[in-house]
């Protein structure tokens, strides 16, 4: 290894450690950083492994009538990047949209508890019509409208990069050109 590729290896350490693994970009908002940590912490080590993992996401809405339990049902993305120059490159990932069960903590905080997500295949109809109720609708709209939900993305990432310092300029899905942020 040469001095030049170890001190760029040595930077790019340095900016990951910085960058932490797991981001909840509305640190004014603790419903969607809670969402964001499980996201985080729960399910993108489910898929293959990146450098960062930046989950999105997008409250439909919210029911704090339950007592110590708050509803959240929203449109939930996981995705986790490698940093290869100035380019996040989207390595793995998914949806996980659905209703996630939060209880406050002792300190304000929250956590969530449970996750309710739809069916894959036949059955995501059906269930998400029973975990979604009366959002069912929104969600659907958000769900089938790509633009709206890449736009929600962009905003994240552009959020996580601006919170985080890195050196990044683009992101990028395997097999499309990468996108200025």
């Amino acid at each position: 290894m040469t001095k030049r590729s170890a001190m760029k290896m040595a930077a790019k350490m340095f900016i990951l450690l910085l960058a932490m693994f797991a981001y909840g970009n509305a640190e004014d908002n603790v419903l969607e950083s809670a969402v964001s940590a499980y996201l985080g912490s729960n399910i993108a080590p489910q898929y293959s492994k990146g450098d960062v993992t930046i989950p999105v996401v997008n409250i439909l809405a919210v029911d704090s009538s339950k007592g110590n339990e708050t509803l959240v049902w929203g449109s939930f993305w996981v995705f986790n990047y490698e940093l290869r120059g100035n380019t996040l490159f989207c390595v793995s990932g998914g949806e996980h949209s659905g209703l996630a069960h939060l209880q406050k903590t002792k300190d304000g905080k929250y956590l969530v508890k449970k996750l309710d997500v739809p069916e894959d295949g036949a059955g995501f109809t059906k269930s998400a019509k029973k975990i979604f109720g009366k959002q069912y609708e929104s969600f659907m709209k958000v769900h089938s409208d790509e633009a709206l939900r890449e736009g929600k993305r962009a905003q994240t990432i552009r959020d996580y990069v601006k919170d985080k310092k890195l050196p990044v300029t683009k992101y990028q899905d395997y097999g499309w050109e990468a996108k200025s942020i």
